[in-house]
Formats: structure tokens, C-alpha cells, sequence
């Protein structure tokens, strides 16, 4: 299997990286988010069903190439992602729709910030609703717009 960025993969992705799960590739969350994991991964034929397993609030699959990819792609998303374009744009949207919050995207690291930052978004670390930090986007709207029109 030869992997290539795309720019449905960049989102599956940003989508994983922020509610990554203990085992394989996978998420952690509700029961939504679980559904929309799994239904990118088929929908990319990435693995079979029945390669996908579950555990209370976890969803993964394992597939060492793949892990690989997805482990280097977040490792070096600030050298990968670094223009406006179509995959730093949907891999941003897979991030966004896993962990935000309003202007916000909660548990982002400080590689998510630069990221963001370099791009041309202004950002602060500010506390949410239940208490929890996460990192303000300033000019929200922008980004939104950046993160609709290529993603």
C-alpha cells in the first residue's frame, strides 16, 4: 500500500490527533464521534470492518504503515502544513471538528499553535467552560473561512 497525503486523509488525521485513543489508531469520545471515525475510515477503505474494534468510549484499528504515517504527518505538521492551501486547510478542519469548542480548540498543543499562528491567526491559551485550557483563535471567522473553502 502506497500512502499519499490526501486531502481526506489530512483531515482523518487532524480528527485523530486531537482525541488520539490508547491503542492503534483510534479515537476516544462519545458515541458520534466514534461514528464519524469509522465512517471515514471505510469510506477510504483504509482497513475492513472487521479490522475495527471497540472498547467502552474507544474506537481503533491497527496497521503499523499506517500508524507510522499518521504518527509522522502530526509530528511534522508545522513543516507539512505550512500554506494556505487545500490539505493544511482540511487537516485544521479535522482538528477543529474533534476538539472545538466556539473560537477555541481544547487540548491543542504548542506545535497546534505555531501552526495555526503561521498561518496568520493570532492565538491565546484561555480557559473553557468546564475548566478545561484550550487555544483561542482570534479572527475566528477567517479561519473558519480558510478552513470551509479548501476543506
Amino acid at each position: 500500500m502506497k500512502l499519499k497525503l490526501s486531502s481526506e486523509l489530512a483531515w482523518l488525521i487532524g480528527f485523530w490527533k486531537m482525541r488520539r485513543a490508547r491503542k492503534g489508531i483510534g479515537v476516544f469520545g462519545e458515541q458520534e464521534v466514534q461514528e464519524r471515525f469509522v465512517q471515514e475510515v471505510l469510506k477510504m477503505k483504509l482497513v475492513p470492518p472487521e479490522k475495527l474494534y471497540a472498547e467502552g468510549k474507544e474506537v481503533w484499528f491497527r496497521h503499523v504503515k499506517l500508524e507510522n504515517f499518521f504518527e509522522r504527518v502530526a509530528n511534522n505538521q508545522t513543516d507539512i502544513f505550512n500554506r494556505p492551501n487545500k490539505l493544511t486547510a482540511s487537516y485544521l478542519k479535522g482538528m477543529y471538528e474533534s476538539a472545538g469548542e466556539g473560537p477555541a480548540i481544547r487540548k491543542a498543543s504548542f506545535k497546534d499553535k505555531m501552526l495555526i499562528e503561521r498561518l496568520g491567526f493570532f492565538t491565546r491559551k484561555v480557559k473553557l467552560k468546564d475548566g478545561k485550557l484550550g487555544l483561542f483563535i482570534n479572527k475566528f471567522n477567517d479561519f473558519l473561512s480558510l478552513i470551509n473553502r479548501f476543506g
